[in-house]
């Protein structure tokens, strides 16, 4: 890392000022301009202005009161000013380091340099002798369930060169300890008495089961898959692996206690999960089942179990697909302790595919897996489902497997195991298997076409199954009718209920036999869907005499189908190597028709099996993150304490090099961008005033620096920007020339706010807009997805693309009704774009409370992934502001490094993994340091904190509602927003709070990882209760929430009526937050003419800083006096020195008026004369201490704020 340049003077220009050290976060608090302080609710410290157009020349700027600022009185000397500066470095240098650290306690964020070790290596269980387990009688059963199976799996495994880059788990001999954890001991006996068996014997054994078949090595060879599996497990529970896969058979997850069932004999998942639980101290396992059967035995085993979460996404067909069980169904949920911890996603209809199941993910899997928040994570992995399977009849295709595990390997710290369970189209299945395997190895997801709506079927389904399981878990709140929300904004303390609806909701059939099914008045199809039976008269679990059997349409390994052209394309090499001149990976791979007939011909599947693996192209390059950073951006800078500090960057880089990261990219030259690459998003015009001012001198910029909204000039502005636009297209290049996976660029000054033809919040040229133009331009990418999470909207990005459907802008921003920075209307969620632009932009815009993991977790779950996904981006840049973290000075969120390595992860599914991560604002330099590295880390593979997010707060949920609301009409993802009934059976359930005081028990472990919700404030008993507080009756009709006094959130959601005519005021008409007009020093009035005070405006909220003063500091005692009764405190006084009446301060001590640093410093050297630190500014109400270079907050400063705002306002403080 480079040190800070102190060199005092800048010799090209007489007085110019430049920075020595930089401050303390909180010195850095004292400073915010406009882009820090807008939405700060009224007594807050900030701007006077905030809130209002760009200023001019002439309007004041409200900032600590004692910085080098404007022109100074002639009875003023140099050496004053530098011994005031003398006095600030040296607090500086005393408190820089406890400071920052303070911050960061203060917002409950620990921050640790040391890394914990992370696991590498993905382990693969597999064993040629498994083979031997085979039929010695005539069974359709081994023709579907037979060796070749694993055989080509581990054929297309070498074909790919991943054997070699696996870790074997060598096969063991479960011990009957092990097996007894699940199964009976008369089962397990039994089982052994098969090897020394004869024929007649072993087939009269199995005929007792449902579809299942022995020979003398099958009990060795089920002995054997499951101590693979078991060792593997504990492997990558304890950290020696960090996931994997077992290529095994016979499968296991319809074996039951005492009974084998559809080829399973030993339920190898369960127990796995079983000794996970109880052998290896994981407190909650997901289970996830993906197989095209349901997993009853899985169910059946830990139905009661509250620490087991089973999640299985089956074929159902209304009973008429195997195992044909009423359990099957979405209305079965768990039993006793384990109620809502059993989840049935039961299809109704075949064909369901890639767009069905990211949809089950998205809606319903992911949030319940976030609440839950697994310590491992083991999927039953069926590839039955898999386009092309002669049982399934589903069309997931092989690229759509690879998401899904990626998905999952968000959760549990990255602790993944898969257990080969069915499938039965061996080129089809091997080809997921190993594509599955390349993921978990860490290989990007290959680019996915664009989604389709999703089937109407699969949406009931998702419906009802949200409707069964919501009375159980906190995160289903998003299943609403338009109707049904308010359109005002809404804080957490509202309250209300959904109009209930009564429903007639069948009761649950009991469950039959375990064997199978009870009796139906229907014709049903047996085992695995082989062959056809007779309920009414067939014995449960018995096999059909007389039915031919179905013959595989795929030749086993060895035999090749004439005319079958090789398999091209999929060219996934060994990471270290690299294809010379590989072209960016482009998408042509073409949405897969449906199945709309059981009737498919053989060559039908076969030719689209084949094409489908033709079309993947997936090259690896040599390095998978690339990073840019250089110190020359640290250049611009201000001599004043600034939140846009140079050592953001240093800072940065600093924490990447300690956590080895930067060793492990690849370095990006930096350079300059040309004017030709400025042009694509900003005048000439523009461009040659900012280059112009390289030539100014530092007063010379100062007075320039006022034509735009919150900017600081320097002779290296243009300079540093140009240097960060450039740097971040070399990212690009290096990405889309795949000489990289992914890109960081650490750069400054930030980008997303500058305009066309203007500067504005800390930003000059717009740097990831001009990286999509790059992308677009040199690459020939069709569509680029921009995901802004800085804290604050990106309108200059969101201008740059709003008529331009080949660049989806996303953000998401605090919007405070328009009330943050920039307040500007077209951050609202209803601004979504222009012409063919138009749904190509989305704001997540969020009001009242403050956001963290679980906000912004939903957002993605809900908004984000379900569109880009849909989009399918060939490039994701994300505009990183890391101003939403926790312990920021400015944002006030509390989102964690954690929660922001997830949405990383998140994104890094999109686009073959092409992300750049292009640093926007944040300014505590802890947080932004240890968030950034995290997203570094993630894009480098490392395995994604566990985080325990907690609930959206209800303010969150009515902003989420109101985009998906929004945007439904242009994106067919979107399409779960219903008015869901109120299942009666349920609420009884629920009413006895069974479930909840269980969820309570096993989900609500504290994480000392991370904690981005608001636990307290939101726990799982307020939402128990089922109340959803942004709910109304729009007719009046129903169960509504009873009408009470006015709370705060009511004066907020109240629309303030202006001059304007609208609902909403006019920053001319609001002021300072709300508080005065700048120009008359008026109270607010509504076009009714009644006054409004700051609290009308903005309701009594529990924490109104953007900017979190501190709670105490030494010099209050002392230099705080009582208010004289002979000069009460008047906001008008002038100025005692020049009679300026702009931006004055009274000392607390003396209670003399003087004026601030940007007219002429009177307070200032007041300050250095008398050592009166305390003081109080008419602008805002805020107290400054010039002892602590702080904002400051304290009972003993109560009277004179009150005080103050009685002169301002006409009446008390309301919230003091």
């Amino acid at each position: 890392m480079e040190d800070q340049p102190t060199d005092p003077l800048d010799h090209r220009g007489s007085g110019k000022d430049t920075l020595q050290q930089q401050p303390s976060d909180q010195a850095v608090q004292a400073a915010a301009t406009p882009d820090d302080q807008h939405g700060n609710q009224g007594r807050v410290p900030q701007d006077a202005s905030q809130g209002q157009p760009p200023k001019g020349k002439h309007e004041s700027k409200q900032h600590g009161p004692g910085k080098k600022g404007g022109k100074k009185t002639n009875g003023r000397t140099n050496s004053a000013l530098e011994a005031v500066k003398k006095k600030g470095r040296e607090n500086v240098q005393q408190s820089q380091t406890g400071e920052d650290d303070l911050a960061v306690q203060m917002a409950g964020m620990t921050i640790s340099e040391t890394l914990q070790a992370v696991p590498s290596g993905t382990g693969l269980v597999y064993d040629e002798c498994l083979t031997q387990h085979t039929c010695p009688f005539n069974s359709r059963h081994f023709i579907a369930e037979h060796y070749d199976r694993i055989l080509m799996c581990h054929k297309r495994l070498q074909d790919y060169k991943l054997l070699e880059r696996c870790t074997h788990v060598t096969v063991r001999l479960a011990l009957d300890d092990e097996i007894l954890s699940v199964h009976s001991a008369d089962y397990l006996e039994s089982f052994k008495t098969t090897q020394t068996m004869g024929d007649n014997e072993l087939k009269s054994w199995a005929e007792q089961y449902d579809s299942v078949f022995v020979n003398n090595n099958t009990y060795e060879c089920a002995s054997l898959v499951l101590g693979g599996l078991l060792d593997l497990t504990e492997k990558v529970v304890k950290g020696e692996l960090r996931n994997g896969i077992a290529i095994v058979r016979p499968p296991g997850h319809h074996a039951q206690r005492t009974i084998a069932c559809g080829y399973s004999l030993f339920n190898n998942v369960a127990l796995a999960a079983h000794m996970a639980r109880h052998k290896w101290n994981c407190e909650r396992v997901l289970i996830v089942d993906w197989d095209v059967h349901h997993g009853q035995g899985v169910q059946y085993i830990f139905e009661e179990d509250p620490s087991v979460l089973y999640f299985s996404i089956h074929r159902f067909e209304h009973l008429d697909f195997w195992p044909h069980l009423t359990d099957s169904d979405s209305n079965v949920f768990g039993k006793g302790r384990g109620l809502g911890f059993n989840v049935n996603v039961p299809w109704n209809k075949v064909g369901m595919g890639d767009s069905e199941y990211l949809a089950v993910f998205q809606q319903v899997l992911l949030p319940m897996a976030y609440e839950f928040n697994p310590d491992l994570v083991l999927v039953c992995c069926g590839f039955d489902s898999a386009i092309g399977d002669p049982k399934g009849e589903m069309a997931i295709t092989p690229v759509g497997y690879t998401h899904l595990t990626h998905a999952l390997m968000g959760l549990a710290d990255g602790k993944v195991v898969l257990a080969l369970e069915g499938g039965y189209n061996l080129k089809v299945m091997a080809e997921c298997a190993a594509m599955c395997t390349q993921t978990l190895l860490g290989d990007p997801c290959p680019l996915l076409p664009p989604t389709t709506e999703p089937d109407e079927s699969a949406v009931e389904t998702i419906l009802d199954v949200i409707k069964n399981i919501r009375p159980h878990w906190q995160c289903y709140e998003y299943q609403v009718a338009p109707e049904y929300v308010q359109s005002d904004l809404v804080s957490s303390t509202s309250s209300g209920k959904m109009p209930s609806q009564a429903i007639k909701t069948d009761q649950s059939p009991q469950r039959g036999t375990e064997q199978g099914a009870g009796p139906l008045d229907s014709t049903v199809q047996s085992a695995e869907g082989l062959e056809t039976v007779d309920s009414n008269t067939q014995s449960e679990g018995a096999a059909t005499k007389g039915v031919e059997p179905v013959v595989s349409t795929v030749q086993s390994e060895g035999t090749t189908d004439k005319g079958v052209e090789p398999v091209v394309g999929l060219t996934c090499q060994s990471e270290g190597t690299t294809e010379k001149g590989a072209e960016p990976v482009q998408s042509t791979i073409q949405s897969v028709e449906r199945p709309t007939s059981k009737e498919v011909e053989p060559e039908e599947i076969d030719s689209l099996v084949n094409r489908l693996i033709s079309e993947v192209v997936l090259t690896v390059p040599k390095h998978r993150t690339c990073l840019v950073y250089d110190a020359e951006m640290m250049q611009h800078r201000t001599a004043f304490n600034h939140p846009e500090r140079p050592e953001r960057i240093s800072r940065i880089f600093s924490k990447h090099e300690k956590m080895g990261l930067v060793q492990r990219c690849l370095r990006v030259e930096s350079r300059r961008a040309t004017t030709e690459e400025l042009h694509w998003c900003h005048s000439a015009e523009y461009i040659e005033r900012l280059q112009a001012m390289q030539e100014n001198t530092s007063r010379e910029l100062y007075k320039m620096q006022d034509d735009f909204n919150s900017i600081y000039l320097h002779q290296s502005s243009f300079d540093c920007a140009s240097l960060a636009v450039g740097s971040t297209l070399n990212v690009v290049d290096m990405i889309l020339s795949n000489q990289a996976r992914n890109g960081v660029a650490i750069v400054r000054p930030p980008g997303h706010h500058a305009e066309a033809h203007t500067a504005m919040g800390f930003c000059f040229f717009n740097t990831v807009a001009l990286a999509a133009r790059y992308a677009q331009r040199k690459f020939g990418l069709k569509r680029v997805l921009i995901l802004d999470w800085d804290i604050h909207h990106g309108n200059g990005t969101q201008h740059a693309f709003e008529s331009d459907p080949s660049v989806l802008y996303i953000s998401l921003h605090r919007y405070e009704n328009g009330m943050f920075f920039p307040s500007s209307p077209d951050g609202a969620p209803d601004v979504t774009g222009q012409g063919e632009g138009e749904g190509y932009n989305v704001n997540i815009a969020w009001n009242v409370d403050s956001m963290g993991d679980a906000e912004y977790i939903a957002a993605f779950t809900q908004i984000v992934m379900p569109i880009a996904y849909e989009y399918s981006p060939e490039l994701v840049l994300v505009s990183a502001g890391f101003d939403a973290a926790c312990g920021d000075p400015l944002g006030g969120y509390k989102v964690t490094p954690a929660g922001y390595a997830h949405m990383t992860h998140m994104l890094s599914s999109l686009a073959n993994g092409r992300v750049v991560v292009s640093l926007e604002g944040g300014y505590n330099l802890n947080s932004i340091s240890e968030s950034m590295a995290m997203c570094t880390r993630t894009l480098l593979g490392d395995p994604c904190p566990s985080i325990h997010p907690g609930s959206p707060c209800p303010s969150a949920i009515q902003a989420i509602l109101e985009t998906l609301y929004e945007h439904q009409e242009y994106w067919k993802s979107l399409k779960y927003q219903v008015n869901l009934p109120t299942n009666s059976s349920v609420e009884d359930v629920k009413a006895k709070a069974t479930s909840t005081q269980n969820k309570d028990a096993v989900c609500s472990q504290p994480r000392t990882s991370s904690s981005g919700g608001d636990m307290d404030k939101h726990g799982a008993d307020d939402t128990a209760s089922s109340s959803r507080p942004y709910l109304h009756d729009p007719d009046g009709a129903g169960e509504c929430a009873p009408k009470s006094e006015a709370t705060p959130a009511d004066a907020a959601a109240a629309p303030v009526t202006g001059g304007n005519g609208d609902n909403k005021p006019s920053m001319e008409e609001l002021g300072a937050a709300g508080g005065v007009d700048p120009a008359n020093k008026s109270t607010v009035t509504s076009s009714a003419g009644e006054g409004k005070t700051i609290a009308d405006v903005f309701g009594q909220q529990p924490e109104l800083f953007a900017v979190v003063p501190l709670p105490w500091c030494p010099h209050l005692e002392g230099h705080v006096s009582p208010i004289p009764v002979s000069s009460p405190i008047d906001t008008r006084d002038p100025c005692s020195e020049c009679g300026d009446t702009s931006e004055n301060w009274v000392c607390l001590q003396c209670y003399q008026v003087l004026c601030g640093r940007y007219v002429n410093e009177h307070m200032l050297f007041h300050s250095i004369s008398t050592s009166h630190l305390v003081v109080l500014s008419y602008a805002d109400l805020s107290v400054w201490c010039y002892g602590c270079d702080s904002y400051v907050h304290h009972q003993i400063v109560f009277p004179a704020k009150r005080a103050g705002h009685i002169s301002k306002f006409g009446c008390d403080d309301p919230g003091i």
